[in-house]
């Protein structure tokens, strides 16, 4: 059903995470790793992930990078941000990039599965929304052309029809 990546360029974290979670209780068929964020990217293009669990502090691209990308060109994208540091300009980038959240290392696994069902829940929403604005940008010539001509031809529209 979802498809989530860890980027994470120590290995033995990484492990760590993919091992650490009922992966497929919480819905999540397929689960992608990479060490940087480079090779994050590459994976991302190819397998459209729903969420991504990233480290700050890589080689070749960081994590922040990895997410102003992610936020380019896959805007509904759930992230979490992993890291051993609490620097507060870490902080104010997750808060810009939109990151569901941020967490300390060593992650506890309980608070991760938590923030994992809070992106999940973001993007069952984003993704219902983006169905919803397609209808309407469907049907929206033909909604105004009805609308135009009750008006023409003085027909009163009551709320209930408003509404509808």
């Amino acid at each position: 059903m979802f498809k989530l990546i860890i980027v994470e360029d120590e290995n033995k974290t990484r492990s760590a995470l993919l091992s650490c979670l009922p992966w497929e209780s919480l819905g999540i068929t397929e689960v992608g790793e990479a060490s940087n964020g480079v090779q994050a990217l590459e994976w991302i293009k190819r397998e459209r992930p729903h969420l991504v669990i990233t480290d700050i502090r890589m080689p070749e691209m960081d994590g922040l990078e990895l997410v102003g990308r992610i936020r380019e060109a896959y805007p509904h994208t759930g992230v979490i941000i992993l890291s051993a540091y609490s620097d507060i300009p870490y902080l104010k980038s997750a808060i810009k990039y939109n990151a569901v959240d941020y967490l300390f290392k060593p992650v506890d696994p309980e608070e991760l599965e938590q923030a994992i069902s809070r992106a999940l829940d973001r993007v069952r929403v984003s993704s219902q929304m983006s169905r919803v604005h397609g209808v309407l940008e469907e049907h929206l010539p033909l909604l105004r052309e009805q609308w135009l001509k009750a008006i023409v031809n003085g027909v009163k529209i009551g709320d209930a029809e408003w509404e509808n």
